[in-house]
């Protein structure tokens, strides 16, 4: 995966290949395979082609490749030499488990159904029985990592020994004794003495209560806990050979070249960071490594929480190995090149719980970086990145406002009101006094500058430094989170920012077009979000977004500077929370106002509905007897009914033709009402009226 610049190493720049002659100071000489000629590239401009994309290294095909290799789907290499075959029958089996969901050919209403189906002899040995929530923990384990090494089962063992208290105060005194004669017992002399005295207690004891043995293996292993040989010592070699071999030796480790211990270390800073906008303040948290051989610092890294993690070593890692070809586009005011990068041979740490990670020590075999520990409460075996931390806080800020005095030192100042430093000023300081402070300015106990022997220890020792074949592959092994996000035609919402590109778009329209859905895995690093990575999983690549144009400026961010993740989702969650515990009285008053509005509208539209009623009313005729009725109110008849004589029909008609109109209260005072009886025809043929003949209800 890494590579080295020597004689034969072949690159492309653009659409140009070259290959490496030999190296000339700083320089590179090169032969241009494409017009065959000699050219001399600048190391630097190299650097920062490799750092932008333009360069790729061309791999050894006919290199010979370990044949104890995982291949996965990122062309990254997993060495699996460690384990066992039933290890790795394991791990293949559990990830033929989950293969057809990852793959997308079954989809999740489908799991049950298929765990129940799925073949007897192909389940893993430990998995006989197959359960949707062991699929999904299986599932969003290989999400996160892509490596079927995490898809194995952890040892499982006893987590604490089980032994009564009175038989671990029986065992505490015989070895304490022991400790504090010349006279050496071995173990089983000791555990001979245990068992007497409790086959003695034993004797004197009902069945109830007597005593239970432990074995003669776990009498050793107490006994190695609990040993003390400093009185011992004390007694057959002196106090003072005794302190030696109690607290070793407190010299500084002697080292051969550049790279091949980089110790590293975490502290909170004393200073307090403001953001200007939210003005709020926070202490930071600074991880730094350095090059233990020079004393030339190698990279940085900076968090907004008390402790770091696994995930954040990783970040410091890969700001480490890569070049900082960056320095005098963001920061002019630093006079020298940070030459800092390669892969190192070693890193120390101290044996704090956080860097006792697997995770991070898997990662370090895979790289072929070897781990180092400190002996508890041995800061001197680190002193040198220990060194640099106090000298930060004392001549940088101790020195200025905001800074963290001791309590005792404080009375009436108050760090939160004189604190004024933002997170991009905060960088800058840290690159002057990393790059100006310490790598360029005289070590008095190196009895040189750091800069000169960096550079010196790589020529004498012919330091080769490695870089990996493409950038993109190392962002990714050490990328810390791998979430599943839905591709909409924003972009990819991620802590409440999107983010896309047209790759990201092409992918999108794809996905609609062949499947329907749009989830895709994203993978990023809490240190920089100005690229993500999104999982093409027809391609088997990785594609990059970046996030929309004026989305980090309307968050008050920098994009020409790293983007934190906790920086990001912080404003987010912050813009969030002031919108849910913002009066909320105001919307309570304007959505009363328009619940008004809509009752009063409604009263409008009915009176108006109302009205135009009652005006449709006048211009439709007025039926009455006094009026007559309309000619085409009038049912048809036959003609043989009609008036035969037309004439006099129309001469009668003219004299007597009614008018339409409104019948005054007047005219109706003078109507002659109806007498009881008139109008009432007496002549009706009561026999040829029908007969409806009669019954009694319900038959």
């Amino acid at each position: 995966m890494f590579i080295r610049f020597e004689y034969g190493t072949r690159f492309r720049l653009d659409d140009v290949e070259y290959e490496v002659r030999k190296i000339i100071d700083n320089n590179f000489e090169v032969m241009n395979l494409s017009y065959k000629e000699i050219e001399l590239l600048d190391e630097q401009f190299v650097l920062s082609a490799y750092e932008k994309g333009r360069l790729f290294f061309k791999e050894d095909e006919g290199e010979k490749r370990n044949q104890e290799v995982q291949d996965s789907n990122d062309g990254l290499e997993h060495d699996l030499s460690q384990y066992t075959e039933e290890q790795i029958e394991e791990m293949n089996r559990r990830y033929k488990v989950i293969e057809p969901f990852i793959m997308g050919k079954i989809k999740g209403r489908e799991v049950i159904n298929y765990l129940k189906n799925y073949p007897i002899e192909q389940r893993p040995a430990s998995m006989p029985e197959l359960s949707s929530a062991s699929f999904y923990r299986l599932v969003a384990i290989w999400n996160k990592y892509e490596d079927k090494r995490r898809l194995l089962p952890k040892d499982r063992g006893p987590k604490f020994r089980r032994i009564d208290s009175e038989s671990a105060k029986r065992i505490s005194k015989i070895v304490h004794a022991a400790d504090n004669k010349a006279a050496k017992l071995n173990d089983r002399q000791l555990y001979k003495e245990y068992t007497n005295q409790i086959k003695k207690d034993n004797e004197e004891r009902d069945e109830k209560n007597k005593l239970p043995k432990v074995s003669e293996s776990t009498f050793r292993r107490i006994r190695k806990e609990i040993k003390d040989t400093y009185p011992r010592n004390k007694i057959l070699y002196g106090t003072a050979k005794a302190n030696l071999i109690k607290n070793g030796v407190s010299s500084e480790t002697v080292t051969s070249r550049p790279l091949e211990i980089v110790e590293i270390d975490w502290t909170p800073i004393d200073l307090l960071i403001r953001d200007f906008d939210l003005d709020e303040t926070k202490r930071p948290t600074l991880l730094h490594a350095v090059d233990k051989h020079t004393g030339y610092p190698l990279g940085f890294h900076i968090i907004l929480k008390p402790e770091p993690n696994a995930q954040d070593l990783k970040q410091l890692l890969l700001y480490c190995t890569l070049p900082k070809t960056y320095l005098k586009e963001l920061y002019p005011m630093v006079c020298f090149d940070w030459t800092a990068y390669g892969k190192p041979e070693n890193i120390r740490l101290d044996n704090a719980k956080i860097n006792d990670s697997r995770d991070f020590e898997e990662l370090c075999s895979f790289l072929n970086i070897g781990l180092q520990y400190c002996e508890v409460r041995s800061g001197f075996q680190k002193g040198t990145v220990e060194g640099d931390f106090r000298n930060m806080d004392m001549k940088i800020f101790h020195a200025n406002e905001g800074t963290l005095l001791p309590v005792g030192e404080r009375d009436q100042y108050d760090p939160k009101e004189k604190a004024c430093i933002s997170m991009r000023g905060l960088y800058k300081i840290i690159h002057i006094w990393m790059v100006e402070l310490r790598a360029n300015n005289y070590n008095r106990g190196r009895r040189g500058v750091p800069a000169h022997l960096w550079e010196q220890g790589l020529k004498e020792c012919k330091v080769q430094r490695k870089l990996p074949y493409k950038r993109q592959y190392l962002e990714l092994l050490l990328a810390t989170q791998g979430v599943q996000r839905k591709i909409t035609p924003k972009g990819i919402e991620l802590l409440g920012n999107f983010f896309f590109s047209d790759e990201l778009n092409q992918l999108r329209l794809r996905l609609e077009r062949e499947k329907g859905d749009t989830t895709v895995l994203v993978r990023y690093g809490d240190a920089d979000l100005r690229t993500i990575f999104v999982r093409d999983q027809k391609e088997k690549r990785y594609i990059e977004a970046y996030p929309r144009p004026g989305s980090l400026e309307n968050k008050k961010i920098d994009r020409l500077y790293p983007v934190h993740a906790e920086v990001l989702a912080y404003k987010c969650n912050k813009n969030n929370s002031d919108y849910y515990h913002f009066d909320e009285q105001v919307e309570e008053n304007a959505y009363e106002s328009i619940r008004e509005i809509y009752i009063s509208e409604k009263k409008d539209y009915r009176a108006a509905k109302r009205k135009r009623a009652r005006e449709e009313a006048i211009d439709i005729p007025f039926v009455s007897a006094i009026s007559g009725v309309p000619s085409h109110l009038v049912p048809g008849v036959e003609k043989m009914d009609l008036i035969k004589n037309i004439e006099d029909a129309t001469h009668e008609n003219q004299q007597s033709k009614p008018v339409s109109r409104r019948v005054s209260t007047i005219e109706v005072g003078k109507i002659d009402e109806p007498q009881p009886g008139n109008g009432i025809p007496y002549d009706v043929d009561l026999d040829s009226l029908p007969e409806w003949g009669s019954g009694t209800k319900g038959r």
